[in-house]
């Protein structure tokens, strides 16, 4: 295995989708639901190739599956959203009035069983994701390859039409509703019809996608008729939202032959390493941009404020990553490894070369 970190590798995709995330929130970038709808898109994957090799042939496959999905992202979430309530009790001010609602037990039963926790007020905003991942979790094992009850009704031959059905299908949901559940589902879908079909872009298609992809932004970026799109200081027309919206997952999916191409990549430790601080990345940086704004706001030059933020986000994730989260991930494979029906260790289906990524 390469030591060399690939610019290809599945961890150094996550990471940097998860500073794109964290670029959104700092600068003028709109590119923060693009990162995070590839995400779907890669957790649609992921989750479809763990339940076919791993989990369906668990004891209890089902509650196996959840459990360890809830697990991976229990623990951080609790102990930023822990942070979030001590900040709200020492800086109330900081807050708008309802954060107030942290204050009643049922907030916290609704954050803590995730699926639906987005309907109320959110301490860590982009932990709106969470509450679609926790949803895409209870319905996966019923109606991907290998679920528990899809192969009966279907037969595998007829399982990537039935996914490219349902994916085409919720983007529709979408377009002529306005539900969101379709847009957000049909990039899992996406994930899960390649890892079925085994897919498997080459080096060519996947710098053709990315490299069409950057283009089109950059070309977008050159006329201020489009540039609100992608960069913009002020606020969007509500009138325009659709069409932003529409472009996003547009580049969501011209994006995937990249994304699916990393998840082939043989991984370095370091490789790996990034992938797992993603996480930490994604839902603590805000917190560290919100109390450095209340707290330094205008004492500082942009440039070196910016640069404090990153260093500061940086340095927290590696800590969260290093003393909760890397800890509660040991126990959560041993928990799955005592769980398997036979020892050893399971066969990937062929083509699967990356580390499983069991992230978010």
């Amino acid at each position: 295995m390469s030591r060399a970190l690939s610019p290809f590798g599945p961890g150094v995709l996550r990471f940097a989708l998860a500073w794109v995330v964290v670029l959104t929130h700092t600068c003028p970038l709109k590119l923060g639901g693009w990162a995070v709808y590839v995400f779907f898109v890669l957790s649609g994957y992921w989750i479809t190739a763990m339940w076919s090799q791993k989990y369906s042939l668990c004891k209890a496959p089902y509650a196996t599956f959840l459990t360890s999905r809830y697990w991976r992202i229990i623990p951080l979430f609790l102990v930023c959203n822990a942070i979030g309530a001590a900040m709200v009790f020492l800086a109330p001010h900081w807050f708008p009035a309802n954060a107030a609602e942290i204050y009643n037990p049922v907030w916290w039963v609704r954050a803590v069983l995730l699926a639906g926790s987005s309907k109320q007020f959110l301490l860590l905003p982009p932990a709106w994701s969470l509450d679609i991942e926790m949803i895409f979790y209870i319905i996966a094992p019923f109606l991907v390859t290998g679920g528990l009850i899809s192969s009966r009704w279907i037969p595998r031959s007829k399982m990537p039409l039935f996914l490219a059905s349902m994916t085409i299908a919720l983007l529709c949901v979408w377009l002529f509703t306005g539900i969101k559940t379709g847009r957000n589902l049909s990039c899992f879908f996406a994930g899960a019809l390649a890892f079925e079909c085994q897919w498997r872009p080459s080096r060519k298609m996947a710098l053709s996608s990315a490299g069409f992809l950057g283009g089109a932004i950059a070309l977008g970026l050159c006329f201020p008729t489009t540039r609100v799109f992608i960069w913009s200081a002020g606020a969007l027309p509500s009138d325009q939202w659709m069409s932003r919206l529409c472009l996003v997952v547009a580049a969501t999916f011209v994006f995937i032959p990249f994304a699916i191409h990393t998840v082939y990549q043989s991984s370095s430790k370091l490789d790996r390493t990034l992938g797992d601080m993603a996480y930490a990345v994604y839902i603590s940086h805000y917190l560290v941009i919100f109390g450095f704004e209340n707290t330094f706001r205008g004492s500082t030059s942009t440039s070196i404020s910016l640069l404090i933020q990153y260093t500061a986000i940086l340095l927290s994730s590696f800590l969260l990553y290093r003393y909760v989260e890397g800890p509660s991930e040991r126990l959560r494979r041993n928990f799955v490894s005592s769980r398997k029906k036979q020892p050893g260790t399971l066969a990937p289906k062929a083509g699967v070369l990356a580390h499983e990524a069991e992230a978010k």
